[in-house]
C-alpha cells in the first residue's frame, strides 16, 4: 500500500515540484534535500473474505537543507507534508495493481511537526501526516 500511495504522490505535479521527485518508501542516503517518506505502519481487515482493509499510512516530509527560496528546512518539511495531505484528499477509488484504494483524511493527524532528527549529523526537520486508506482488493480476487 505504501507503494500505491507513493505512485499516486509521484503523479501529482504540485507534490513532486516541492520535493523534486523524491517520494520514497525508505529513508534515502542523502537525506538533506526535501523528500517525502511513505510508510505503512499497520492494517486492519474489515471484511477479509471480501478483500476490504483499512490501512494506516504515514507520510513524512523531511528536509535538512533550506528551500530554493531560502525557506528554513522546518518550513520546507511541513509544506511538503501539507501538500501531500492536500493531494491525498482527492484520492478516491485510485486503481493500483488490480486493487482500488481511497484516502480517508477526515480523522487524519497532521501534518504535525516532529522534533528534528539529529542522529545523522545535520538536523533533519520532519512533519508527519497519518491517515487511513480503505483498500478493496477484491478486484484481485476475481
Amino acid at each position: 500500500m505504501a507503494a500505491a500511495v507513493r505512485a499516486y504522490l509521484l503523479s501529482r505535479p504540485r507534490c513532486t515540484a516541492l520535493v523534486d521527485q523524491r517520494v520514497v518508501t525508505r529513508t534515502p542516503a542523502d537525506a538533506g534535500p526535501a523528500h517525502l517518506v511513505v510508510q505503512m505502519p499497520g492494517n486492519t481487515a474489515l471484511r477479509a473474505r471480501s478483500g476490504v482493509y483499512r490501512v494506516l499510512i504515514q507520510v513524512e516530509g523531511r528536509a535538512a537543507n533550506p528551500g530554493a527560496d531560502g525557506q528554513d528546512p522546518e518550513t520546507v518539511a511541513w509544506n511538503a507534508a501539507a501538500t501531500a495531505a492536500a493531494e491525498l484528499a482527492h484520492a478516491r477509488n485510485v486503481l493500483w495493481e488490480g486493487a482500488a484504494w481511497t484516502a480517508d483524511l477526515d480523522d487524519a493527524e497532521g501534518p504535525l511537526q516532529l522534533p528534528a532528527d539529529t542522529t545523522r549529523g545535520a538536523a533533519i526537520h520532519r512533519a508527519v501526516l497519518r491517515f487511513e486508506a480503505t483498500t478493496h482488493a477484491r478486484l484481485l480476487l476475481g
